[in-house]
């Protein structure tokens, strides 16, 4: 079985728990990829080489009981949303260690409520996949303002948002409307998120076309409130 749109990067952040010898590590691994066509194997080896806590799959283009097998597979939990046709597809998968309550979902986010063990803090995620039409980009700020009201706890909001927030952030190509890089920013400073950076490439997708016709663009990004930010003051994103 082939899922066509896998593996970009992963998202880890530290938590310290009172004294700092009780510091360690905690992964989310997002995965989308009209970067590359990765197969299960693939998947299944970079869980067991990060051994993350979540799993985030945008792009799956299957069914959710094609993603039951791949829980087995993994031995975790997780929600599934079925793609349409050969379209979309998102699911979230997760440790069974690990407590997650499922708060909403659509075919454009998953959203739950997260706590790595019973000592933890609650924090929430929620995993976005942007309208990849710009006449429809609207909706998925939109979103991000209804998750906004739902929660007040510290929220992780991360995903392929398709869309940037600066010049910079596109190499080739036309160059974006500056309207849709403002309010893409808009939306983000509404609902109180931060861009939380990278390390690594400064781009995350590509149309895989020869020079000159070569576009890359930082589509994907970790955003979170100051409220998670203050939580795992060491988190970091890295692009790989």
């Amino acid at each position: 079985m082939m899922m066509s749109k896998l593996m970009t990067r992963l998202s880890q952040w530290r938590r310290l728990q009172g004294d700092p010898a009780a510091a360690y590590d905690r992964f989310i691994v997002e995965l989308s990829g009209d970067r590359a066509p990765w197969t299960v194997q693939s998947l299944r080896d970079m869980v067991r080489s990060l051994n993350p806590d979540l799993v985030f799959l945008m792009e799956t283009k299957c069914k959710s009981h094609r993603i039951d097998s791949i829980k087995k597979m993994l031995d975790m939990h997780g929600l599934a949303v079925d793609s349409v046709g050969r379209s979309g597809g998102l699911a979230l998968l997760w440790k069974k260690s690990v407590s997650v309550t499922i708060q909403s979902f659509s075919n454009r986010h998953i959203d739950a409520s997260i706590q790595a063990d019973t000592r933890s803090p609650i924090s929430r995620f929620s995993g976005i996949y942007g309208d990849p039409e710009t006449s429809n980009r609207k909706n998925t700020w939109e979103l991000l303002t209804r998750l906004k009201a739902q929660s007040i706890r510290p929220w992780l909001c991360m995903g392929d948002f398709n869309e940037i927030l600066e010049d910079s952030e596109k190499e080739g190509g036309n160059t974006r409307p500056t309207w849709q890089m403002r309010d893409f920013r808009h939306a983000l400073d509404l609902n109180g998120l931060f861009d939380l950076g990278f390390n690594g490439d400064p781009f995350t997708w590509s149309n895989r076309q020869e020079f000159p016709n070569t576009i890359r663009e930082r589509l994907d990004r970790a955003c979170a409130d100051d409220n998670w930010i203050k939580l795992f003051p060491n988190a970091q994103v890295t692009h790989s």
